[in-house]
């Protein structure tokens, strides 16, 4: 018994290693899973100034490092109008280590403007100082948390707001940055770093430029054997156009505006900040509790986990009317950011209205269960949830979504759902996930769900958009003529059947194969939907099972490693590796891709 065992187990080891042969043979070399903890240097010199001319308003991150904090101090730097402008968001923590001469510069109003110049609001205190710098001034503003000891009365999201601008030109900057540095701060409490863990932040893009957010762990090893649905972000913008043909048009230029990679969703605060406000937009000083820089939610950009919101297809005076909106489809990385906030429905649904709907939410992230209606502690800062409650989070939410049914479009809310122990009023399928500053679909979506009789003129709009703009061939590793899902009928159902599919491609090649076959016109559409209901009827009866078989399992370890080989030609670019090197991943990622697409039947 003993040697026949022996003698299987020889085979075995013979039969593993003609398999690493063959694919090292074939060219299928598994590829090197990301290390977000890489370093790279970070050489802030006049050539990174002088970068940022070549792509105007554009920002770049400068990372430094502060005494006792366990996290960089990030700043960002943009060129434009003939001038640099530095700005940041100091906490609480960090602004104990400015200099006290800081609070004793003049005090100003604190104001933004519209793109027109004029104020859009006005509120708090700032403090304005400058100072002279390679024969250039620089002018510095900043909203300290208090004012002679007291509470500043200026709005959350603008407390610790820190801008520099200056005219010095890109050689002279370096040394204007050092003088900042050390007019803010003691000697060596705050220091520009040397090596930066880069593929924290900029892991999913081809080069250093643009707002970032740390990932915390890559989604692949978060996962750990759990299913978990993809994000979703529905464009509401152009929801008060109530001619179908004008608002698939106008939906149309704007998502794919959105893949270009200088033009990211923004959250209000930044819009305000850099004076991207609409002319025609103001704030009702006197019914803040109503709005969302008064209740502290205008950092954010709000993804739902799962199908997306269901409601905000039709202009606000016309309920009868609802002409759907596209979505961008998330990779899953984006759950694993660092600076996440999730809630199981709509934030306007909480129990606190105002600025106790910040601390509420803030409450949430640390006990998904909790009683919220008390505050035992408030929070100044945001406070982002912990691996653990967010994996907790996100199995509940499974669980929730699942029942309620991925094809589910009613618009009513649900009175005193349980999530995690707590009764909610809302709809879990209007839950939030909730970045900060800034998302960009260009880097992070890989699919966007289009309306019913869209997807020609969306592949036309892009290509010619890559023909403009120089845009990528893959979006998101994603090639643009499978990026694009069109819904397989009208309305938010047709939507919610696209994000099922979707769900197949994903967990289930055999499920996908069969509704490839009915929209290749091998089936009634009748047909399709009752498809399609008796996935989501399956989903609901097995859970995570079914997104947990062998057949799944396997999907998902082909597309890590399709995902990891794409983030590794991203890498070279960011590191200017030689041109060989750039082509060889390159096709490397293709060659997988490709494959993947042809055995599928996608292709």
């Amino acid at each position: 018994m003993k040697t026949k065992c022996n003698h299987v187990n020889l085979m075995l080891r013979l039969f593993m290693a003609c398999v690493i042969i063959t694919l090292s043979l074939s060219g299928h070399v598994m590829a090197l899973a990301m290390d977000p903890d890489e370093n790279f240097v970070q050489k802030i010199d006049g050539g990174f100034f002088e970068s940022l001319k070549s792509r105007p308003s554009e920002p770049r991150a400068i990372f430094l490092s502060c005494r006792g904090q366990k996290n960089e101090l990030i700043i960002y730097v943009v060129y434009e109008n003939g001038r640099y402008e530095i700005f940041s968001k100091l906490g609480r923590e960090i602004e104990k280590h400015l200099k006290s001469s800081i609070f004793n510069s003049e005090k100003r109003i604190f104001k933004t403007y519209r793109k027109n110049g004029s104020v859009f609001y006005k509120k708090g205190d700032s403090l304005a100082f400058k100072f002279i710098a390679a024969d250039s001034t620089c002018e510095v503003l900043y909203v300290p948390y208090k004012i002679n000891r007291m509470e500043n009365d200026a709005f959350i999201s603008d407390r610790g707001y820190l801008r520099a601008i200056t005219k010095a030109g890109s050689k002279e900057m370096p040394v204007v940055l050092a003088e900042l540095v050390e007019r803010l701060f003691p000697a060596r409490s705050v220091l520009i770093k040397n090596l930066v863990k880069y593929n924290r932040y900029y892991f999913d893009r081809p080069d250093y430029f643009g707002y970032i957010n740390r990932l915390t762990s890559p989604a692949d090893e978060a996962l750990n054997n759990r299913y978990l649905f993809y994000p979703t972000h529905k464009i509401t913008y152009n929801r008060n156009a109530a001619e179908a043909g004008q608002k698939h048009t106008l939906d149309m230029k704007l998502a794919v505006s959105f893949l270009r990679k200088d033009y990211p969703i923004i959250s209000q605060d930044i819009r305000a900040k850099r004076s991207f406000v609409e002319d025609n937009i103001s704030l009702g000083m006197d019914k803040l509790d109503q709005t969302d820089i008064g209740s502290a939610q205008n950092t954010y950009i709000y993804l739902s986990y799962g199908p997306g919101i269901n409601y905000y297809d039709s202009p606000y005076t016309l309920k009868n009317i609802a002409i759907p909106s596209p979505r961008f489809v998330f990779d899953r990385n984006v759950l694993f950011l660092e600076n996440a906030q999730f809630y199981p429905k709509n934030s306007w649904e909480s129990d606190g209205t105002g600025i106790k709907r910040f601390y509420e939410i803030n409450e949430f992230q640390k006990k998904l269960g909790g009683d919220l209606k008390f505050f035992n502690a408030r929070h100044e800062e945001p406070v982002y949830m912990a691996i653990p409650e967010r994996l907790e989070y996100l199995d509940k939410m499974n669980t929730k979504i699942t029942g309620y049914g991925l094809l589910n479009d009613t618009t009513e809310l649900i009175f005193n759902f349980k999530f995690c122990g707590r009764a909610h009023r809302g709809n879990p399928v209007n839950n939030e996930l909730r970045l900060t500053d800034a998302v960009y679909p260009a880097f992070s979506s890989i699919s966007l769900i289009v309306p019913a009789g869209t997807k020609k003129a969306y592949i036309e709009s892009y290509k010619n958009s890559m023909a403009k703009y120089n845009l990528p061939e893959y979006i998101g590793g994603i090639h643009y003529r499978d990026y694009f899902i069109e819904a397989p009928a009208s309305g938010d159902i047709g939507m919610r059947m696209a994000y099922l599919k979707f769900l197949l491609e994903n967990s289930s090649p055999a499920l996908a194969g069969i509704a490839r076959s009915f929209e290749a016109g091998r089936g009634s559409g009748e047909g399709y939907f009752v498809f399609i209901k008796a996935c989501e009827t399956l989903m609901k009866k097995e859970g995570c099972f079914f997104f947990s078989s062998p057949a799944a399992k396997a999907l998902q370890r082909e597309n890590a490693e399709i995902r990891h080989a794409f983030f590794d030609y991203l890498r070279s670019m960011r590191t200017n590796e030689t041109p060989k090197k750039i082509k060889k991943k390159y096709l490397d990622f293709t060659s997988l891709y490709e494959r993947k697409q042809l055995k599928s039947g996608a292709r």
